[in-house]
């Protein structure tokens, strides 16, 4: 009966450092990999300090959330690939504060940004494409099927110095479309 219990804790002991064993192992291995070393060496260029918001009693200003590298999902995304690529970094973010039982009285005071946004659906006016090209704005076109369709040369233009994203098939977002649609642009 005592070699029974020797034998089943030493199968027991053995199969538990055998995990313990390969999980440092893979770590190891994971470490070493090239693309793991790129994206180690990136992480501390690409962190967005946060900025906490400014809170007078029941009221408050918006603060800044700060972002910085998921190591393991960029990994992750990186390796079906193959290698290193900097578009393929997943964020994420960090210092997000809920302030539910306060009210919202401005804006962040340290940086005063706006977002430019443009829906496009049947046409777009010239006149606005070149005056934006001109004073190097940055804006956000949320364009329509039918139009990047019909307007591709125009879009892979706008879409040099602006973001372009998808807005749908006629008022409809289904997923073959998106992809489709997020293949084009």
């Amino acid at each position: 009966m005592f070699k029974k219990i020797i034998k089943v804790s030493a199968i027991v002991l053995l199969t538990g450092f055998s995990f313990f064993y390969t999980e440092k192992v893979s770590k190891i291995i994971k470490n070493n990999d090239p693309i793991m070393k790129q994206i180690l060496k990136e992480k501390d260029n690409k962190v967005i300090k946060a900025i906490k918001p400014i809170i007078i009693n029941d009221e408050y200003y918006t603060g800044i959330n700060g972002c910085l590298i998921d190591i393991d999902k960029s990994y992750d995304k990186m390796k079906t690939f193959g290698e290193y690529k900097e578009d393929l970094l997943v964020m994420k973010e960090i210092n997000n504060t809920s302030y539910k039982d306060k009210y919202i009285i401005g804006g962040n005071k340290f940086e005063k940004k706006v977002s430019i946004v443009f829906l496009i659906r049947n046409e777009l006016d010239n006149d606005l494409v070149n005056y934006i090209e001109e004073k190097n704005i940055k804006a956000n076109f949320f364009v329509e099927q039918s139009f990047l369709e019909d307007n591709t040369a125009l879009i892979k233009f706008i879409s040099k110095n602006n973001n372009i994203y998808y807005l749908g098939k006629d008022g409809r977002y289904l997923d073959e479309y998106m992809l489709y649609s997020n293949n084009l642009i």
